[in-house]
């Protein structure tokens, strides 16, 4: 029952943000790339992950930005909660939505899905298996909306978590794309 809630509301959240991104916004200048790495603690299990941000799309009013993201993770359930501990790897892909995104401060909401395998630590003659998983954070994030470093903390299904990151400059990403058209003509 949990599981079919949780999918129901990511593909709602997923479909407030195709509503979102089809609005008409204004011209402002946003860092269209962030990567970022982030590492994420709970009672159950240690969690890296390393993540791709793409700009989406803006709210009307500008008080919400939309960015697309991808990731690989590394999970370690340790604790003795665990009943099988065990280490996986897997991809994770969602959407954050930001509020209040020209200021440098602003609230995070993530919500994703992923495909992780793993296999069992203390078992040695366990078979990999495969899982589906599903996210849901909200935070805090420090990040100038023209480009620079990106510091995030985060709550949710995965633990209590801290990020780092860097969005390229604006500047870097508009001579890039003057000298993509000048090699075109």
């Amino acid at each position: 029952m949990l599981r079919n809630t949780s999918l129901l509301f990511v593909i709602f959240l997923w479909l407030q943000l195709a509503h979102i991104a089809a609005q008409d916004t204004e011209e402002i200048v946003f860092s269209d790339n962030r990567f970022h790495a982030e590492g994420t603690y709970n009672i159950f299990a240690n969690t890296v992950t390393l993540s791709y941000e793409k700009h989406i799309g803006m709210t009307k009013n500008q008080k919400a930005q939309i960015l697309g993201r991808v990731g690989l993770r590394w999970r370690n359930a340790h604790n003795a909660i665990v009943r099988q501990p065990y280490n996986g790897y897997g991809l994770v892909v969602g959407t954050s939505f930001i509020f209040a995104p020209t200021k440098p401060a602003h609230f995070e909401l993530y919500t994703g899905v992923g495909l992780e395998q793993g296999y069992r630590i203390n078992d040695t003659n366990s078979d990999p298996f495969m899982r589906v998983f599903y996210l849901v954070d909200v935070g805090f994030r420090y990040q100038q909306p023209e480009g620079g470093l990106i510091f995030r903390t985060k709550a949710g299904l995965s633990g209590l978590g801290l990020g780092i990151g860097y969005a390229i400059p604006v500047e870097q990403q508009n001579t890039t794309k003057k000298r993509k058209k000048k090699r075109r003509k």
